[in-house]
């Protein structure tokens, strides 16, 4: 958001419910917590005045779409950690680079990402204990702070009536995923 904030006047919130990672092995209370995390998002957001957008599709699809519609100058997200999530993420950056969309990516809120905590052997860490030693050796080797809180914004990106922000589904609409 910190990138954001110095390259935009305007802004709004999106989220793209991928069918392929919903029916990746998703489990309904696995989903119904995304959607209540989305519901509380939406909340806050709209408190602001900021329209939280929701579009379900594949992103590369519907982001590149969206961006033309509203004549979108830039896309702004967290780097993905997931080796899917990567994939998805290269092919909506090859898409919108080609159409001359500025792309700013940055890690999320993780202190470190995946690749900085790792074992002698390079693998990753299956077992939490080790992983903590490792993770605390790091942070005491070169520590790193939070980032302060940034000030958006005011004015949210004025939708045009042929954009709706979209819903997030209810319960009633995930049914078909398997149980927990």
């Amino acid at each position: 958001i910190e990138a954001l904030t110095r390259r935009v006047d305007e802004w709004a919130g999106l989220f793209v419910l991928d069918p392929a990672l919903l029916a990746g092995g998703a489990t309904l209370p696995r989903v119904q917590f995304l959607f209540d995390s989305l519901m509380r998002l939406a909340s806050r957001m709209d408190e602001i005045g900021v329209p939280l957008l929701v579009r379900r599709g594949r992103p590369e699809e519907v982001l590149p779409d969206l961006v033309r519609s509203l004549d979108v100058g830039g896309l702004s997200f967290a780097d993905a950690e997931t080796p899917f999530a990567q994939r998805r993420d290269a092919r909506v950056v090859d898409i919108l680079e080609r159409d001359e969309v500025e792309v700013i990516r940055r890690r999320d809120h993780g202190v470190f990402g995946p690749e900085e905590i790792r074992k002698k052997d390079g693998g990753h860490y299956s077992v939490f204990t080790p992983y903590r030693n490792a993770w605390w050796t790091t942070w005491q080797d070169a520590p790193r702070w939070a980032t302060p809180r940034l000030r958006l914004s005011a004015r949210p990106l004025k939708l045009p009536r042929s954009c709706p922000t979209g819903s997030v589904p209810r319960g009633s609409e995930i049914i078909g995923l398997p149980p927990a």
